[in-house]
């Protein structure tokens, strides 16, 4: 296990451990409101796009991220993706991401197995991969 994850999973993972940028992806993640992930998940196939993984059912959730910071700001597909963000996606103030998603159905819970980010700096790279080390942490099937 690396160093970082190690040192993560011996003093928790509350909110005040973590940096801003993953505390706000990760609440977003979780989110059932417009632009966040579970309710993203709710509302897609489980195996549409994103088949199986290992013989678990899998989804491809895509998301927008601030190209500086790696903060992920919405997560949905189009034509449901507000204009704003629409419009920053062309001005190039966001990227384009996706992740797929496995679930453990027996064990009622959902590991990213795959993370298809292109970030424009190394902060932004520590971000978004910090934000899917803590992520899966917190759901590791037991």
């Amino acid at each position: 296990m690396d160093n970082f994850l190690s040192r993560l999973l011996r003093r928790g993972t509350d909110r005040f451990s973590l940096n801003l940028t993953v505390r706000m992806n990760l609440d977003l993640m979780n989110s059932h409101k417009e632009g966040g992930m579970a309710l993203l998940l709710l509302r897609e196939s489980i195996v549409g796009n994103g088949a199986t993984w290992k013989n678990h059912p899998a989804a491809f959730v895509n998301f927008y991220y601030e190209s500086e910071s790696g903060e992920i700001v919405y997560f949905g597909v189009e034509p449901h993706i507000p204009s704003y963000i629409l419009d920053a996606f062309k001005r190039k103030e966001y990227l384009k991401g996706g992740f797929r998603i496995a679930f453990f159905v027996k064990e009622q819970t959902q590991l990213i197995v795959g993370s298809f980010v292109k970030p424009l700096n190394d902060f932004a790279k520590k971000n978004l991969e910090e934000t899917v080390t803590i992520y899966n942490a917190r759901n590791a099937p037991e």
